[in-house]
């Protein structure tokens, strides 16, 4: 059986079963010999298989994992043998090409955000960043395979990574949960319009300030709507909503349980991504779009590379061009007044989910491995 080694920096909750990290320990778990090595205190008893070795960093802190991790491979290289070495595009990468060298190993990159992004605006924060982009342009030289999942053309393009080393994937989530979106019926039948935007955080670039001009639009010219916001808005940020704030119908909320978040999504008649056209956003797959697509909502989102490869217009959803907080307003009243395209549009996002059906990535990946290793699979999934 494929023996891998997955050095992460992240820790595991039931709400993050979406997340690409969760999925990567989760199905490795269960179809390969996996070993995890993670920061000290992080958990993944919700994500790994009974039984599945976790080693915890002694250290605190990134310098303190990445540290301990170099001993244990050094001190492991006399016992152990791993036909994969797994690791984020971080700073840990250093501990990938380590385990390459000490076990002959296959080193992989997993790509889901882009490598050392400085958000900073600050002189030292950007040139740290450079210098760390610098370092991994040259290490990944020696990576033998990245799993990407974003566009490679944008930012990741920096790192100069040859097309042959890449295995490009979209987002890919779980799809247990479907039957939330039988509860749509009922919603269709209330007369109510409801409007969600959900993002963990949102930023300068998430676009609340277009959503808010819109919403005031509609709010103007449609009867019986509603908006629910939901994730964190740091102060900075606050301002974009001003326009909404003390409204009876906008409601906001700053974390909701993943289980009553895709009631949420569920109960709502669209749920809009208003981002801004940047590199950062128009690279990304977003999961949350994902989510709104196979629980059937009807999707209102700025017309992105990323997310324009997954929501067509008039088809599975609705595009706006990014910023323009009208033509955002006018698909919106488009899903209000047009009831029935509205519900051919829920329809056809709903039977589109099982292309992002997270267990058909894993078999791509698991594939990928093993085919990377020479390996012969003595395991079906």
């Amino acid at each position: 059986m494929l023996k891998v080694l997955f050095i992460t920096g992240a820790h595991h909750k039931e709400y993050m079963v979406n997340f690409n990290h969760y999925q990567r320990v989760h199905f490795l778990s269960r179809q390969a010999e996996l070993t995890v090595y993670g920061k000290r205190g992080a958990s993944f008893s919700v994500s790994a298989k009974e039984g599945t070795e976790v080693v915890n960093a002694p250290f605190k802190g990134k310098l303190g994992m990445l540290i301990s991790c170099l001993l244990w491979l050094a001190v492991s290289s006399r016992s152990r043998c791993f036909d994969v070495v797994l690791t984020e595009p971080s700073k840990l990468c250093i501990c990938g090409l380590f385990g390459k060298l000490v076990f002959g190993a296959k080193w992989v990159v997993d790509v889901w955000d882009i490598p050392f992004r400085c958000q900073s605006k600050h002189a030292l924060p950007k040139c740290i960043s450079r210098i760390d982009r610098t370092i991994a342009r040259y290490l990944f030289k020696f990576t033998d395979l990245f799993i990407v999942s974003i566009l490679p053309d944008l930012e990741f393009a920096e790192f100069a990574v040859p097309r042959d080393k890449i295995l490009l994937l979209k987002n890919a989530i779980s799809l247990d949960r479907q039957d939330f979106g039988l509860q749509r019926d009922g919603n269709s039948r209330s007369g109510l319009f409801r409007i969600l935007c959900m993002r963990s955080r949102f930023g300068q670039d998430s676009g609340l300030d277009i959503l808010a001009e819109a919403f005031d639009l509609l709010d103007k010219s449609c009867d019986s709507i509603e908006m629910t916001i939901v994730g964190k808005i740091p102060r900075a940020v606050w301002p974009q909503v001003e326009l909404l704030r003390g409204r009876s119908n906008v409601f906001f909320r700053e974390f909701v349980e993943h289980d009553e978040l895709l009631r949420l999504i569920a109960s709502s008649t669209a749920c809009v991504v208003p981002y801004r056209k940047t590199p950062d956003l128009s690279q990304i797959f977003p999961i949350k779009v994902l989510e709104y697509l196979s629980l059937g909502t009807v999707v209102v989102a700025a017309d992105l590379l990323g997310i324009a490869s997954m929501v067509k217009h008039r088809h599975n959803g609705l595009l706006f061009q990014p910023g323009n907080s009208v033509d955002l307003a006018d698909k919106l009243r488009t899903a209000y007044e047009d009831r029935e395209l509205a519900v051919e549009i829920s329809s056809r996002a709903a039977a589109l989910g099982h292309q992002y059906d997270c267990r058909n990535k894993a078999k791509v990946i698991l594939n990928a491995l093993k085919k990377l290793t020479a390996c012969k699979e003595r395991r079906t999934y």
